[in-house]
């Protein structure tokens, strides 16, 4: 559970925080 969403999930978190 941490190389399959490692890419999406913390592209998105970092996208919704960079927001």
């Amino acid at each position: 559970m941490r190389w399959g969403i490692s890419p999406l999930a913390k592209g998105a978190e970092r996208r919704a925080v960079d927001r």
